[in-house]
């Protein structure tokens, strides 16, 4: 809500793919020093309880797996796990993108 209530000027023209308040911000004719902190004060809970949650199911999965009675059915699990747990965060991974300011429309 504060972001709505800010001045812009300059092309209003944002090229992203998503929703994102750094391109947003960029566009304000005032300082957003104290914007940018209040959106990471309120985004610091959200990440910790991700971060949280993620740490728990990997210990999770690592003591399931740990439980197996079998060596060769540990190592089968555990090479899945690896594989997943590296590809997972690559397929949800944005798009990256640049907010070094303004950008105009490709072409």
């Amino acid at each position: 809500m504060i972001k709505l209530g800010l001045p812009y000027c300059g092309p209003n023209i944002i090229n992203h793919f998503f929703c994102d308040s750094a391109p947003l911000l960029h566009l304000a004719c005032v300082d957003v020093r104290l914007v940018e902190f209040i959106d990471s004060i309120i985004s610091l809970p959200v990440f910790l309880g991700s971060l949280l949650l993620t740490v728990i199911s990997y210990t999770y999965i690592i003591c399931t797996i740990g439980q197996i009675p079998s060596a060769k059915g540990r190592q089968k699990a555990f090479s899945t796990y690896a594989l997943i747990s590296l590809w997972s965060p690559s397929a949800t991974a944005p798009p990256s993108s640049s907010t070094s300011g303004p950008h105009k429309p490709s072409p």
